[in-house]
């Protein structure tokens, strides 16, 4: 019988074990599903990240490194990822700044879409955070968006000015900030 390991998409942070598909999980092997049923293994000992290379999700016992295969540490450009600004919305994920109308919009197309829904069918939450131009130390604002959502816009009044940047954890390939209405 195939076992699921149900996690929170924002932090990876395992939640339960078992033969239901519910919420953000991945599919588990038995060995691992019986230790951390029998409580030879414990949920805290594990993590759930994307892998790059597998472009997939996969479950890190904590201190141990990939249990699927080996990984280096994660590079910086992971952990904070500066957008790049383009002219035009492009397959990926698109943040969508509309200069006059003061909002934000996401647009999500292409095969990422499919990827996304894989992963889950309720939410899939992601930080986006808005900063002075080049400066990931400067914070203006925080956007938690759904990336499930494929279109739909975010108020916000504070940071339309053009000399901004915006960050994010690297977790997919494609993501982009595009401008519109200057």
């Amino acid at each position: 019988m195939k076992q699921y390991l149900q996690f929170k998409s924002e932090s990876g942070v395992p939640l339960t074990v078992g033969p239901t598909q519910e919420g953000t999980c991945i599919e588990i092997d038995d060995t691992l599903s019986n230790e951390i049923k029998n409580g030879t293994k414990s949920l805290n000992q594990f993590l759930v990240v994307y892998d790059d290379k597998l472009k997939k999700y996969v479950i890190n016992e904590v201190g141990f490194g990939n249990l699927e295969e080996s990984v280096n540490e994660t590079p910086a450009s992971h952990t904070i990822y500066q957008i790049p600004v383009v002219e035009k919305v492009q397959d990926g994920i698109n943040l969508v700044q509309d200069i006059k109308r003061r909002k934000w919009k996401l647009v999500v197309q292409g095969d990422i879409l499919n990827a996304l829904k894989t992963i889950s069918n309720k939410n899939l939450y992601q930080m986006f955070y808005v900063t002075g131009k080049d400066n990931p130390n400067l914070l203006h604002n925080e956007l938690k968006i759904d990336l499930l959502k494929e279109k739909y816009e975010i108020e916000d009044v504070e940071s339309v000015n053009l000399n901004i940047s915006v960050f994010c954890k690297k977790i997919y390939n494609d993501y982009y900030h595009v401008r519109e209405n200057d």
